[in-house]
């Protein structure tokens, strides 16, 4: 058995260094507190561009991700209906982009939940480590957070929202922690 995740989200948001933190959990076989990778790999992230595939391991299911630049969002939906389910990445710490974050994260809920798909949905909002209270509550007021589950098909929970940071792997952990709610038992 084997579960397919798209990742995306606007430039910046987190995704590569999220796939790649997921790589090293499935190299450590597990969340065992030694998952971290040291802050220079944060140096060393570019932005994608067009697709970077890897497979990972999750309690011995074989998970394919399908990172997708920003560069391709027009094209995102065409990776859906083959998936498993979508990560939407969001930066909470940079208002700079929250418009086109918003507009690309209710693109996803479209075709995800106004058409046949209903595929689950896990929005990570990362970098909470850098960004005050004041600026989280202009992110949750701005995207209406608990308004986006109305978006879910009715007696239906597909979406899931996780918040943390990649920089101390806290996001991740609630992403491993999601692949597995997913998992066909």
């Amino acid at each position: 058995m084997s579960l397919e995740l798209v990742i995306i989200g606007a430039e910046g948001a987190g995704k590569s260094l999220i796939a790649k933190r997921l790589k090293e959990i499935s190299h450590n076989n597990g969340l065992d507190g030694n998952d971290i990778f040291p802050l220079s790999i944060l140096n060393t992230t570019i932005p994608t561009v067009g697709m970077e595939i890897s497979t990972i391991k999750i309690d011995g299911i074989s998970v394919i991700l399908r990172e997708l630049g920003s560069s391709i969002s027009n094209r995102w939906s065409s990776y859906y209906p083959e998936a498993s389910g979508v990560i939407f990445v969001v930066d909470v710490s940079d208002m700079g982009w929250y418009p086109n974050a918003l507009v690309l994260l209710h693109e996803a809920i479209a075709a995800l939940f106004i058409t046949e798909l209903q595929k689950p949905l896990l929005i990570a909002l990362n970098k909470l480590d850098m960004c005050d209270s004041t600026t989280y509550t202009i992110f949750r007021n701005y995207f209406d957070i608990n308004k986006l589950f109305d978006y879910e098909p009715p007696n239906k929970r597909l979406i899931t929202i996780c918040e943390g940071s990649c920089s101390d792997g806290s996001v991740c952990t609630e992403v491993v922690k999601w692949i597995q709610s997913i998992t066909p038992k």
